[in-house]
């Protein structure tokens, strides 16, 4: 694509803030640039822009960044969701009983479930149930963390169904969130579900959103066990890391293709 100058871009796909060394924080820009990076990063929201846009040393960006929006996030808040086969929806609903429902998305570590995870399963197995979402990195080890869940006693959860449905379509359905560090923390805001972030990286990265009470952290499995049975309304919506307005992004999008042919 570089050497017949057609533009390239590279779409967002998860929070690239201020610990993401692969996009932010660049210290040295070469005198052409780099011609193993991007034209430009079409990115979420504007926060993501300017997370891209902050450089240690550079006169020129090293990187370009556009605001562009999350079109699935908007395709599926609202309500336009792909047609997913009505057997999954019937097995989600013999699964669960009545329980309500939490979504934990995995990171791909070598242990990627934590103590308070399983307690807060054996805790709530008469009030829950729990879907847990590998990592794309992790599919070829769905067999086995679902064992290893056997072995602990955890009759309260299911790995393969969560794990192969659109993430946005458990998102539409669930009632909590948990996960490490994943920046599907950020996708839930959208479809009114609370996230608990069970990992000091998580803490970290996600500071600002733990310290106005947007997101709870807990390492304690009896306290998340509480507060995935808990009540809670999701009503702060930051267009700061997603746009979500359809002819925005749809105007964004046509912006940003005419001035790419115009490059050339």
């Amino acid at each position: 694509c570089r050497h017949r100058n057609i533009p390239i871009y590279d779409l967002q796909h998860g929070r690239l803030g201020p610990y993401h060394g692969m996009y932010t924080d660049f210290s040295f820009r070469p005198k052409n640039g780099y011609q193993l990076l991007p034209d430009a990063v079409l990115c979420w929201g504007q926060r993501t822009v300017d997370d891209i846009g902050r450089q240690t040393g550079t006169s020129e960006p090293a990187l370009k960044a556009i605001c562009m929006g999350n079109a699935w996030v908007s395709k599926w808040t609202g309500g336009n969701e792909f047609l997913i086969p009505e057997k999954a929806d019937d097995e989600l609903k013999s699964l669960v009983q009545g329980r309500k429902i939490v979504l934990v998305t995995l990171q791909p570590i070598k242990h990627p479930i934590p103590n308070c995870l399983i307690d807060a399963m054996l805790f709530t197995s008469d009030n829950c149930f729990w879907l847990i979402r590998c990592h794309p990195r992790q599919v070829g080890n769905i067999s086995g963390i679902s064992n290893w869940l056997k072995e602990k006693n955890i009759s309260n959860a299911v790995v393969s169904l969560a794990s192969n449905t659109p993430l946005y379509w458990l998102l539409a359905r669930v009632h909590h969130h948990v996960t490490l560090f994943s920046s599907t923390a950020l996708e839930a805001l959208y479809f009114r579900v609370p996230t608990t972030l069970i990992d000091p990286i998580g803490e970290s990265v996600f500071r600002d959103f733990v310290d106005d009470n947007t997101f709870n952290v807990t390492y304690d499995g009896k306290i998340l066990a509480q507060l995935v049975q808990a009540e809670r309304q999701v009503t702060k919506l930051d267009t700061r890391f997603v746009v979500d307005d359809q002819q925005e992004i749809f105007d964004n999008f046509c912006r940003t293709i005419y001035d790419g042919y115009s490059m050339v």
